[in-house]
């Protein structure tokens, strides 16, 4: 059997994550049929050829229909269109609303809006809009993302605009706060398989990063103390998300779409996986690497260097995985409807992860995937982003 993630690397996934080489292919190769399907209305030849030449070996049925069509159908002149526009680094987009600083009411602020609470290290929080959408999946062969349903999300919150980052980790550290026993502990990518290093922390992830790369080996007490930090400083709520609100503030929908549910916020053509997020590319040398297009990160990459989801948010997808609120369940049966946790429980043995990370491949950082953690265990993939009640 091949494992989604390493067993070493987020404790107790074995339990849930373990697919074999022909479900991930099989994933693999209904993805590319969901973007042949759409593609043949267009009859554009280049198209084909293009989608017919990423198409893996592992899909022969798929590669020898595309072919029949190439030889057989009459197709009109292909549509040119023009070059991709390329992607800005945050913070330099014309149309970004500006920051804004403490005011009188947070209630005002509108979908899209920018609050910071500090000019030097307080993350820019992005505002949410209220709404409701599809949470789960109930493709595949993942009982934990079932039964999907709809859910609501009436609570006004913001969440903030890209993962935390090395630079805003390292200020809640020197204001004096207390890094908890055990903070040099992590769980590392060894060359060959995962480790736990004791001497690996967020300073020494076993990699190379700047400080505007998210922090890792974070764990999810330490993101806790983080939020009561920057609460207090702030004079405001800051807290982790929950999971519904984590996912819906990844997928982003589009208010009012009663279209399919795609596995990935941008959609489903997966040679767009490497403009939206940072995941196991081609130049990667983990055993689970998507073979479709290299994202230009071998481990992390600063935050908000991909194109950013409907709502503005960056890295939903890929980079590091986000530590929620919630407490692990085995599938969505008896889970709220509103958005707020599923369950709360002193003691949670395990807390929810999402939004996938650099060491996972593509099944693994669809929408609706979830992981899991216990609440003191520190990986060189795992870091948080925080949500802020208005």
């Amino acid at each position: 059997m091949r494992l989604a993630i390493s067993c070493a690397v987020v404790a107790g996934w074995c339990a849930t994550a373990v697919v074999s080489p022909a479900q991930t292919d099989a994933f693999l190769c209904s993805q590319y049929r969901a973007q042949w399907n759409e593609l043949r209305r267009t009859a554009d030849e280049e198209a084909w050829t293009s989608l017919r030449q990423r198409i893996p070996a592992v899909c022969p049925t798929l590669q020898a229909e595309i072919d029949r069509s190439l030889r057989t159908q009459p197709r009109p002149a292909p549509n040119q269109g023009g070059p991709k526009k390329p992607r800005e680094p945050i913070g330099s987009s014309p149309s970004q609303p500006p920051v804004v600083r403490k005011g009188p009411s947070r209630a005002r602020l509108q979908p899209g809006q920018i609050l910071a609470d500090c000019e030097d290290v307080c993350p820019q929080m992005v505002v949410l809009p209220t709404g409701e959408f599809t949470m789960g999946d109930d493709l595949g062969n993942r009982p934990s993302e079932r039964p999907a349903r709809r859910v609501r999300i009436a609570r006004k919150i913001a969440l903030s605009r890209t993962e935390i980052t090395r630079a805003q980790w390292s200020a809640f550290v020197t204001a004096g706060e207390r890094e908890r026993p055990g903070g040099r502990n992590c769980n590392v990518w060894a060359g060959s398989e995962w480790k736990a290093e004791p001497t690996a922390s967020w300073r020494e992830p076993g990699f190379s990063q700047e400080d505007n790369h998210p922090a890792v080996c974070i764990s999810w007490e330490d993101a806790k103390d983080y939020a009561a930090w920057l609460s207090e400083k702030a004079g405001a709520n800051y807290r982790l998300p929950t999971e519904a609100e984590w996912e819906w503030a990844a997928r982003a929908p589009r208010t009012g779409s009663n279209a399919i549910q795609a596995p990935y916020f941008f959609g489903s053509n997966l040679a767009d996986l490497c403009d939206y997020g940072n995941g196991a590319d081609s130049s990667s040398s983990l055993p689970e690497r998507n073979e479709i297009c290299s994202d230009g990160f071998a481990k992390t990459s600063p935050v908000g260097h991909y194109a950013p989801n409907a709502f503005g948010l960056h890295d939903t997808m890929g980079n590091a995985f986000e530590w929620t609120e919630d407490c692990v369940t085995g599938d969505y049966r008896n889970a709220p409807r509103d958005g707020h946790v599923a369950v709360v429980r002193p003691g949670c043995p395990e807390r929810v992860l999402r939004g996938g990370s650099w060491f996972v491949s593509v099944s693994n950082l669809r929408s609706a995937f979830r992981g899991r953690g216990a609440p003191a265990y520190r990986g060189a993939g795992i870091g948080f982003r925080l949500a802020l009640d208005l």
